[in-house]
């Protein structure tokens, strides 16, 4: 069995290597062979994405996916453009 910490960084260095999903902003915890993931990701077929790939791990028994989707939108205010990065279906 791996420990929490080589599970962790084979399910970090999957995420990073699978060219479907941008993993930079994915958080990965492991203890006893449950892996959380966190952070956001843009859309809802990359959070799925991220579940998927972090299950093919060896040693990956159970999943919690806890990331976040999260719309990224363009908007112009006085003549500058400027990025809006919300959660879905909510107002800040």
């Amino acid at each position: 069995m791996k420990t929490n910490s080589e599970l962790r960084r084979d399910v970090e260095r999957e995420l990073v290597w699978d060219p479907s999903i941008d993993a930079r902003s994915i958080g990965v915890a492991a203890k006893n062979g449950v892996v959380t993931l966190t952070g956001y990701v843009s859309s809802y077929s990359d959070k799925w994405q991220a579940e998927r790939i972090a299950k093919r791990v060896a040693g990956v028994t159970a999943l919690a996916n806890d990331i976040e989707a999260r719309a990224i939108r363009r908007a112009w205010a006085n003549g500058r453009s400027w990025t809006y990065s919300g959660c879905l279906g909510r107002r800040d």
